[in-house]
């Protein structure tokens, strides 16, 4: 009978750990894929911020099609 008793508090103890990682684990992977996101999100940003000319500034056309701002 103690060996049952002992054997049935281990099997509830090795659910209730694998519950509770999983439930952190997948909370981890909803915070890494949020991050992920974001972090895409800023560089499209950053790319979208790069490609804008600076204003206020006149614009010259090297022979090789550069463009320089002065």
């Amino acid at each position: 009978m103690f060996y049952a008793l002992v054997a049935l508090l281990s099997y509830i103890i090795i659910v209730v750990v694998t519950l509770y990682t999983e439930v952190i684990l997948v909370g981890l992977s909803i915070i890494v894929e949020n991050n992920y996101k974001n972090l895409e999100n800023q560089n499209k940003n950053l790319e979208n911020n790069y490609e804008k000319p600076l204003p206020n500034k006149e614009k010259a056309v090297t022979k090789a099609g550069q463009i320089f701002y002065d």
